[in-house]
């Protein structure tokens, strides 16, 4: 995500439709691909936690999309939101 997507204000289940956006593929390499499916766990604006699968299986992009989703920053939210955002591969 470029530094124009940081900072994005969202409320209560809102991060969902900011992770939904997926600008951030760009920055993996052949992760436009690739079916894509990543859960997100979010406190306080900070990305705490992230899972990452492609299909067909390609670790190389999954872990570049956890690395790049977890140095995300959001406007921060009381509490943790869990969320699960796909993205089908071309």
């Amino acid at each position: 995500m470029d530094g124009a997507d940081a900072g994005l204000a969202v409320t209560a289940g809102e991060y969902h439709s900011v992770l939904a956006q997926g600008s951030y593929l760009a920055d993996c390499a052949g992760a436009y691909e690739a079916d894509v499916s990543l859960c997100v766990a979010v406190r306080e604006g900070r990305v705490v936690g992230v899972s990452a699968r492609t299909e067909p299986p390609q670790p190389e992009i999954a872990d570049c999309l956890r690395r790049v989703v977890a140095s995300l920053t959001l406007e921060p939210n009381v509490g943790i939101d869990v969320t699960e955002v796909s993205f089908a591969g071309r």
